[in-house]
C-alpha cells in the first residue's frame, strides 16, 4: 500500500482515475473525495478506516487524520501507476520535453 498525505483541493491519480480531496474534518474524522473516472464523477464521504474502490483491485483507504491533513493509502497492483498530482505533472512534463528535443 502506498501512503501519502493530502490537503484540501489536492489531487492524486490511480491509473486514469483522478481523486480530489474536497473537504475533511480532523475533529470529526471524515473526508469527502471526488472520484473522476472518465465521464463518471462521484463524491464519497469516508470515516476512519473507510475504503472506496476506484478500479478493479484498486482501493483508497483513510489511514489517519492529523494536523497536516489526511493520510490516504492506495492499494493497487504494481502495473497501475499511483501518483500525487504534482508528481504526475512532473513526469508528464519530462516526457513531453523528451518528445520535443
Amino acid at each position: 500500500m502506498l501512503v501519502f498525505n493530502r490537503l484540501r483541493n489536492q489531487e492524486f491519480l490511480v491509473g486514469h482515475v483522478i481523486a480530489t480531496v474536497l473537504d475533511y474534518s480532523i475533529v470529526d474524522e471524515w473526508i469527502r473525495l471526488k472520484i473522476r473516472n472518465g465521464a463518471d464523477v462521484r463524491q464519497v464521504v469516508l470515516g476512519p478506516g473507510g475504503k472506496v474502490t476506484v478500479l478493479p483491485n484498486c482501493t483508497i483507504e483513510i489511514v489517519r487524520f492529523g494536523s497536516g491533513g489526511v493520510k490516504l493509502g492506495v492499494d493497487a497492483p504494481k502495473q497501475i501507476p499511483v501518483h500525487r498530482r504534482e508528481v504526475h505533472d512532473a513526469i508528464t512534463h519530462t516526457q513531453s520535453n523528451r518528445h520535443v528535443a
